[in-house]
């Protein structure tokens, strides 16, 4: 047996062996609005739509060096839009790598600089390269 069978129509006699299932409207209901909210999910984290960052790939920049900690490897940018990451125009503070020189950098420095995705569960992103401009 394939399930409950849907009784024939007024005057109409049904096929042998075939089976019409009918789905329950209450299942119906209940799993479209679910499955639609599940696609919706998996579309906004597929598109980066879910936050303003989409992680990834590195990203270069421009911007204005605010605060610079050489001690604990930190630097304060205000930077423009960041279209490779989807990122409006904001003033951060990033982590820099242990390669990048920042002794050239004073508050109000205009710098080009490039951010990568940071390692790790964390996520986020690091400065990886600062180059003075001017």
């Amino acid at each position: 047996m394939c399930g409950r069978r849907r009784p024939p129509a007024a005057g109409s006699v049904p096929a042998k062996g075939i089976c019409a299932v009918q789905p329950r409207s209450k299942d119906m209901t209940t799993r479209r609005p679910l499955t639609m909210a599940a696609a919706a999910a998996a579309l906004l984290t597929l598109t980066g739509a879910a936050g303003h960052a989409q992680q990834g790939s590195a990203a270069i920049a421009t911007g204005t060096v605010q605060k610079v900690d050489a001690a604990g490897r930190m630097l304060s940018l205000a930077h423009g839009p960041i279209p490779a990451i989807r990122w409006p125009a904001m003033t951060m503070d990033f982590p820099v790598t242990p390669g990048v020189d920042l002794s050239a950098l004073t508050p109000g420095r205009q710098v080009e600089f490039t951010l990568a995705p940071r390692p790790g569960a964390g996520g986020g992103y690091v400065v990886t390269r600062v180059v003075p401009k001017g």
